[in-house]
């Protein structure tokens, strides 16, 4: 194995490593397992949200499965009709086709692991981080739409926290 790299085997990431990771306006992720690492299977990613984030807007994916392990702090989440706060060392399941969302209402940040199954979902983090980054704060939310759409992702609603 090698920190910080790949081998033709298995590779390894120290905490303040990862395959690609970004802060922009409080939010971060980290991209610590993506679709060329494992033949398109997984995206494992860890997802910090800041005190009071409305979170992503209610959408669903198409072709992908999604799971989130809350590691600290307290997330509102939104699967199907259920909407429910998860604390830390709770799990939630949202299956392809199904909309859900998540939002940080509290006054601490919050973390959790994303998986997503198959993979590839990595490339539009990479998208969305990059867009916000080059724009912050003047956000245009058509253009998250549309990088959004590009990955297959249909936005059927706001985000839970302004519900």
């Amino acid at each position: 194995m090698t920190a910080g790299g790949l081998t033709s085997q298995a590779y390894v990431y120290q905490p303040d490593e990862a395959k690609w990771s970004s802060e922009t306006m409080g939010i971060g992720i980290r991209v610590l397992a993506g679709a060329p690492e494992t033949s398109g299977a997984l995206t494992l990613f860890e997802y910090t949200a800041p005190p009071r984030f409305p979170g992503p807007a209610l959408h669903v994916h198409r072709h992908e499965d999604e799971g989130f392990f809350v590691t600290s702090g307290t997330l509102t989440v939104q699967a199907g009709a259920d909407r429910i706060d998860v604390g830390a060392g709770g799990f939630v399941w949202a299956p392809r086709k199904v909309a859900h969302g998540f939002c940080n209402p509290t006054d601490q940040p919050a973390t959790f692991l994303g998986l997503v199954l198959p993979g590839h979902l990595e490339q539009m983090f990479l998208e969305l981080a990059d867009y916000l980054a080059e724009s912050a704060p003047m956000i245009n939310p058509s253009r998250i739409l549309e990088i959004n759409r590009s990955h297959d992702i249909e936005v059927v609603g706001p985000p839970i926290l302004n519900a």
